[in-house]
């Protein structure tokens, strides 16, 4: 009787186990979204930038401009550099 129960006990846990794995995978795979963004179409690429600054390039595809961040290692904060810059106007051929 015992062994019975037992044997029960273990196929229950593994069913339910075998059942939170499959949620878990499932709400893995729902796809990010950012809060507060209108759109997802986002390029982001780092960079060293030298004398202890470390550069995040942030470009949003749907407008064409591009932002960027240095991490100052030494005073240990993040800070901008220049301003937002428009692509189009950038690389506009003359």
């Amino acid at each position: 009787m015992k062994r019975q129960w037992t044997k029960g006990l273990v196929v229950t846990l593994v069913l339910v186990n075998v059942v939170l794995l499959g949620a878990l995978v499932h709400v893995n795979m729902a796809p990010a979204r950012a809060a507060g963004f209108k759109t997802t179409d986002y390029v982001v690429v780092t960079g060293n930038m030298g004398k202890g600054l470390d550069a995040v390039y942030i470009i949003d595809l749907a407008s064409n401009k591009m932002a960027a961040f240095a991490w100052d290692k030494t005073a240990k904060r993040v800070r901008g550099i220049d301003r937002v810059r428009e692509l189009e106007k950038d690389f506009k051929q003359k």
